[in-house]
């Protein structure tokens, strides 16, 4: 069963799929996990392997990663939206199904497995449908008990042969009870019990003693991203046929993110002129669409507010983010953002902080937006508060002393002078470049 690269799938969210058979609640003495699992029913998509409903792409190289990370106990999976995390562990699964590598159990969370029970509910929900742990689970006892994951750690030490928990969207657990709980498992669980753990990012969820003891394997957002050969791949397969001057450009313009290159293609139509992928850009309807409802939509208010106030700049350090915003902490919302993979990652020191001799200081990292990223939120933000860019050319960050150092460095101007470099592109429409200049202070 495989699933597509850079397109949607087939998904149900539904209500707890296990219950219990209240005729027989009463005389059923078996232990509680068994009695719930009598109710199970056609599972749904959440606990299947994800079904395809766009054409495949088979990126072998992907495949080849995860097969090689999931021999250690824990695999990490993560991506920005639409990276193709759900698609290529699916195809794995398929792929280790298929070889008998090791048998898999499915979850897909949802925001109601936020909550313990629900959440163990589902995975041993999972696991009855795996040939190697059926047998040993049904003594378990009541999903809601705290003691749980333990118990679920110490019996699958029996299994006759590996199973892997896969966990997609691993996200929907932030800050939740049940991540507490998982992390006993995670910490816990019997070297033939593996976990491979998908999404934007893990909640929160400690890895670091897994890294350092040899335990975890990471994949990221880099390894997801679509080579040359895989992007030509790609169109080949749908029929576009680029030059490679077009193709170098569509990759430029997407960074190899899969969905980019899905909606590059999406770019024409029958009744419409050819798609010209290579023209993709953050501002068409249906790019700014997918950004809006798959980005944005999902952050919280304040970091929503804050990457539209910041999304104007070229790259973007945490003294130019306090600048836009008019707010403080700016580093380290853009360092949170960057490691829940929304669409900015970092570039490295900022030219006034590189080398040995300098040391980091607050702000001092600098980060870049993803090109339609940018796009898609900076006209709107330049349109909406057009004073922004002006206030970043001109002003030191409020409260702060302009600092010096052995070289040259922050001083009012050098700050400034960065602030009009990396707003240099920025336009309201219409526009060609930023109309930003400074002004009286």
């Amino acid at each position: 069963m495989l699933a597509p690269v850079g397109g949607s799938m087939t998904s149900t969210i539904s209500e707890p799929i296990v219950g219990r058979d209240s005729r027989d609640a009463q005389q059923d003495k078996r232990p509680s996990l068994a009695r719930r699992l009598i109710g199970l029913r056609q599972a749904s998509d959440k606990l299947r392997v994800p079904i395809p409903s766009v054409p495949l792409l088979h990126r072998h190289r992907v495949t080849n990663l995860i097969r090689s990370a999931t021999a250690r106990r824990v695999t990490v999976v993560t991506g920005p939206t639409g990276a193709g995390k759900t698609i290529a562990c699916a195809i794995w699964a398929d792929d280790a199904v298929r070889h008998a590598a090791c048998d898999i159990a499915w979850v897909g969370l949802d925001p109601g497995d936020r909550q313990p029970a629900r959440l163990w509910t589902n995975i041993g929900a999972a696991l009855a449908a795996s040939p190697s742990a059926a047998g040993i689970i049904a003594g378990l006892p009541d999903p809601a008990d705290q003691t749980f994951p333990l118990w679920l750690a110490e019996v699958t030490r029996k299994l006759p042969k590996p199973v892997m928990i896969v966990i997609d969207d691993m996200q929907e657990l932030a800050e939740s009870p049940a991540l507490a709980d998982l992390d006993r498992l995670v910490r816990h669980g019997p070297a033939d019990l593996r976990l491979l753990l998908a999404g934007r990012h893990l909640g929160g969820l400690c890895v670091a003693r897994l890294r350092v003891g040899g335990e975890l394997a990471e994949i990221g957002g880099d390894d997801l991203a679509c080579t040359l050969d895989e992007a030509k791949a790609y169109f080949e397969m749908l029929g576009i046929d680029l030059p490679s001057a077009k193709l170098d450009e569509v990759l430029r313009r997407t960074e190899g993110w899969i969905t980019g290159l899905r909606l590059a293609a999406m770019r024409g139509g029958p009744d419409r002129e050819p798609p010209a992928p290579w023209r993709i850009s953050g501002d068409e309807p249906h790019v700014a669409d997918y950004l809006r409802d798959e980005v944005l939509a999902t952050l919280p208010a304040a970091h929503r507010d804050f990457l539209l106030r910041t999304c104007v700049a070229e790259r973007i350090c945490g003294d130019l983010a306090d600048t836009l915003t008019g707010g403080a902490g700016g580093a380290a919302t853009l360092g949170q953002l960057s490691r829940e993979n929304a669409m900015i990652r970092p570039t490295g020191q900022t030219g006034e902080d590189a080398g040995p001799t300098q040391p980091t200081v607050p702000g001092g990292v600098e980060y870049r937006y993803h090109p339609l990223q940018l796009g898609e939120g900076r006209p709107r933000t330049v349109a909406a508060r057009p004073g922004s860019c002006a206030r970043a050319c001109a002003r030191d960050v409020p409260g702060q002393p302009v600092r010096q150092r052995r070289g040259g460095g922050w001083s009012a101007g050098g700050r400034r002078a960065a602030h009009r470099r990396h707003l240099g592109h920025c336009a309201a429409p219409g526009q060609r470049q930023c109309s930003a200049q400074p002004v009286p202070r």
